[in-house]
């Protein structure tokens, strides 16, 4: 099965549109998830740089012009950098290479720390996820948003079809509609897809 993928040529061309290919923060951002990331692979094997950071980077950009609004290089920095805190690096590191501001925006799209046993856990975390989120810089929201909606399109089993449908239904089609219609209508169309795909 394949997967979206977006080269690092297509993200380029993509944010030379926009006057951002050779911003300081965006240059960084891209320069340190290369060096992070350079050998991960997803559970398809696909890359994880080609295979997702990019992508939700082409995602939060297509929403941006959706709204008619130019990419800030925060925006774009901070897709780039969104795993990074849940995946490599501690905070006080995050701040240290990027600065407060992009922290600011990163720090909310990642997973909250619940300590909980049971298994409510994963519905806890979502209901601590989206508490955070709904105060959140706007680019918060639209960068989980674009990492849900291309999780959305990487499903490679029964249970996270079934677990991206129910999640989608409770959290992120409610919180689309409040705070993104590009997102929301395709977050929205991905869950018929994912429904017909239902063995």
């Amino acid at each position: 099965m394949d997967f979206p993928t977006a080269t690092l040529e297509e993200l380029i061309a993509k944010l030379q549109e926009h006057g951002l290919s050779s911003n300081d923060l965006v240059q960084t951002a891209l320069a340190k998830v290369k060096e992070f990331y350079v050998n991960d692979e997803r559970r398809n094997k696909d890359p994880v740089l080609e295979g997702h950071l990019y992508p939700v980077v082409m995602y939060v950009i297509e929403h941006q012009e959706f709204m008619h609004q130019r990419a800030t290089p925060e925006l774009v920095a901070g897709a780039l950098t969104h795993d990074l805190i849940e995946d490599k690096i501690h905070d006080q590191l995050f701040i240290s290479i990027f600065g407060e501001v992009l922290y600011g925006i990163v720090k909310p799209v990642t997973t909250p720390d619940i300590k909980i046993s049971s298994r409510d856990w994963r519905h806890a975390k979502n209901m601590e996820r989206f508490s955070v989120l709904e105060t959140a810089p706007e680019e918060s929201r639209i960068i989980k948003l674009a990492d849900r909606l291309h999780n959305m399109f990487c499903i490679d089993n029964p249970y996270l079809l079934n677990r991206y449908i129910l999640e989608a239904e409770e959290f992120y089609l409610p919180f689309a509609q409040r705070h993104s219609l590009y997102f929301y209508e395709r977050i929205r169309q991905r869950v018929k897809e994912l429904r017909a795909m239902r063995p």
